[in-house]
């Protein structure tokens, strides 16, 4: 895939309500192991928290945030939503957490 087919996908994926955003998380940036937060809008971002909550693409969306995630973005954003979360969202949440504490070398959350 050239820079240029990167470039569109990723400015897809960056559009509000676009139809594709799920699917290209599945499918497209997941394959993005180089991918940046600088790469993604705030509101991008968001969605991929959101989808967490979800059981078809929250294992997706946990591993592309693990990637992305920050020592800084893990303590303000992902680590707060840990506290109250249940179900799926607790689960893809700790495997996102996983992947960042293996990153960092850091421990976020107990086993």
């Amino acid at each position: 895939m050239g820079p240029g087919s990167r470039k569109e996908f990723i400015d897809e994926f960056n559009k509000e309500g676009s139809p594709y955003r799920e699917a290209l998380c599945v499918t497209i940036l997941g394959a993005f192991f180089d991918l940046k937060s600088d790469e993604l809008t705030g509101e991008a971002i968001a969605f991929l928290i959101r989808l967490l909550e979800k059981t078809r693409t929250g294992h997706e969306a946990a591993r592309i945030l693990a990637e992305l995630a920050t020592e800084p973005f893990v303590q303000s954003t992902l680590l707060p939503k840990m506290r109250d979360a249940e179900g799926v969202l607790k689960k893809n949440l700790a495997e996102c957490l996983s992947i960042c504490g293996n990153r960092h070398g850091r421990r976020y959350i107990g086993i």
